[in-house]
């Protein structure tokens, strides 16, 4: 049997994301919650997803070298980090200058810009937490 490619298995993660955070954010709209549960679901979509689609399923939930139970306390960690950085976000952001949120001629800002890359280094420190190798003892 043929292995999917790393590009097909993002493009599935792809999707599981985009249909995972509407489904979230739809079925609590309205809600005050929604945007951070909806961060919580994509948040943790893509961590586990880029596990499996870089070969590291193993390394994460397959008895490697780290635990299922030490995973969950960093991923947890990270989520809250990502939640109160877009509780920050929100909160902050009628008092920041005009030239950071104003939106121009299209719909994005430099704050929308700020934000995303914010949280996609959060995801990517949050990869290089999990996967760094344990130290070893100097002899």
């Amino acid at each position: 049997m043929h292995l999917p490619s790393r590009r097909f298995k993002r493009e599935i993660i792809a999707l599981a994301l985009v249909a995972g955070a509407a489904l979230t954010y739809l079925s609590l709209l309205g809600s005050r919650w929604a945007v951070y549960v909806t961060l919580c679901v994509a948040y943790t979509i893509v961590i586990v997803g880029m596990a499996w689609a870089n070969g590291n399923w193993k390394l994460y939930f397959g008895g490697g070298k780290i635990s299922l139970q030490s995973f969950a306390k960093a991923h947890f960690s990270f989520l809250l980090a990502a939640v109160l950085f877009m509780w920050a976000a929100i909160l902050l952001r009628p008092s920041m200058p005009d030239w950071l949120v104003s939106q121009g001629d299209s719909n994005w800002s430099w704050y929308y810009i700020l934000v995303i890359a914010l949280l996609v280094g959060l995801v990517l420190l949050e990869q290089w937490w999990i996967e760094k190798r344990p130290r070893r003892d100097a002899d």
